[in-house]
């Protein structure tokens, strides 16, 4: 799930605020403010900062953000851990019992979690909807395993888990998998004229390099973060 999104969704519900309301207060659109608390848009932290202030918070919303983020101890109560049904053998993390994803395929897939070369990491259980993950087919779909920081910036970090799908159409911003001379890497694009793409990337800092679209493979988009408290 999306830390950010969440965090601003919490807020707008605690208000009472509308989408729609909200948007029209930050001067964005509300298709726009959906994707940010659903997870769909990666955005910034002044980004979020600023929508964060709209709604009257700044430090305290943002203090408990940053303390979830960074792996520090909050004073949200921990939750339960899901019991372990008495005829299963705990399975290691990432390999879930066949027995229930087998009795649970018409609602939750196995999806595989992959490194950045594509070697098989493990699988997560994911929950499906008419076969379908995010609107994608769920055989399509994959996480990858975050070999780094350099999409900290972005609030995607090292261990991270992203959800990758295929897509049809670039979409200004979106982050995408790209393979370039045999080197795979996730980038945050734009586009730029003269069929050049502008990838970037940020961990101490933005980095930004232009390349020609024809030297590029679109592997896949980013379309939501998971990560582990």
């Amino acid at each position: 799930m999306s830390r950010l999104g969440d965090t601003i969704r919490n807020e707008r519900l605690r208000l009472g605020l509308n989408p729609k309301a909200l948007a029209k207060k930050c001067g964005v659109s509300e298709k726009f403010l959906l994707e940010v608390e659903s997870g769909k848009r990666i955005i910034q932290d002044t980004e979020a900062a600023r929508i964060l202030k709209v709604m009257g918070k700044q430090q305290s919303v943002l203090a408990d953000f940053e303390a979830v983020a960074d792996g520090l101890p909050t004073a949200a109560p921990a939750r339960p851990a899901p019991a372990v049904p008495k005829q299963e053998k705990a399975q290691p993390q990432g390999e879930p019992s066949q027995t229930w994803v087998n009795a649970l395929s018409g609602i939750v897939r196995a999806v595989p979690i992959r490194g950045l070369s594509q070697q098989p990491l493990g699988e997560k259980l994911t929950p499906t909807q008419g076969g379908k993950i995010l609107g994608a087919p769920a055989d399509k779909v994959f996480y990858l395993q975050m070999p780094d920081n350099s999409m900290a910036g972005y609030r995607i970090r090292k261990d991270d888990l992203v959800l990758m799908t295929p897509f049809t159409s670039l979409e200004e911003g979106g982050v995408y998998l790209i393979e370039e001379n045999g080197v795979t890497g996730l980038y945050k694009v734009n586009a730029q004229g003269g069929n050049r793409l502008l990838l970037q990337q940020y961990e101490f800092e933005p980095r930004a390099r232009a390349a020609e679209l024809k030297g590029l493979r679109l592997l896949f988009r980013a379309r939501l973060v998971e990560f582990s408290l």
